[in-house]
């Protein structure tokens, strides 16, 4: 087991995206300060759910997990769990 994860962890961020994607229905969300165009092409040929290029301000942060948890609730295939007021959610950020 511990092996399994250590292999897991030594994968790059858009590879365990993959993994998560392939395997799950997380929305995954990237933040970034890699601009250089290998790593903007392999991230165009994998769904994710937001991306943000560091240094960016926390509130756009807060205003794109809202996103896609709206957008998670209006497509249907929330996963969440409905406790009095509070929902908890499953999400991947990088």
């Amino acid at each position: 087991m511990k092996r399994r994860l250590r292999k897991f962890f030594a994968r790059n961020r858009i590879d365990v995206a993959e993994v998560i994607n392939r395997n799950t229905d997380i929305p995954v969300i990237f933040m970034t300060g890699n601009t250089d165009s290998v790593t903007l092409d392999r991230l165009r040929k994998i769904k994710y759910a937001g991306l943000l290029i560091k240094p960016f301000i926390i509130e756009n942060l807060s205003d794109l997990i809202s996103n896609v948890i709206q957008e998670k609730i209006k497509s249907g295939k929330s996963k969440s769990t409905f406790t009095g007021k509070h929902t908890l959610f499953t999400a991947a950020v990088f």
